[in-house]
């Protein structure tokens, strides 16, 4: 018998900034925030977000960091 064991997660390791969270976000202004996975370790990344147009894109930089672009 073989056991594959994988690496934990650590999600206190996910980091988030951007403007949308360093200012006050104005209403029908669009803004953003950024979600950094990349010290985080393995696993699956998952959004919720209530707002009326969100769109989300993996960073060129490292593909465990999103950009998260919406309007308030």
């Amino acid at each position: 018998m073989q056991v594959y064991v994988q690496e934990a997660s650590n999600p206190s390791r996910v980091k988030v900034y951007g403007p949308a969270l360093e200012r006050p976000v104005k209403t029908n202004q669009p803004t953003y925030l950024i979600v950094d996975c990349s010290q985080a370790g393995p696993g699956t990344v998952i959004f919720i977000a209530s707002f009326v147009h969100v769109t989300f894109r993996r960073n060129h930089k490292h593909h465990a960091a999103y950009s998260m672009f919406f309007l308030h």
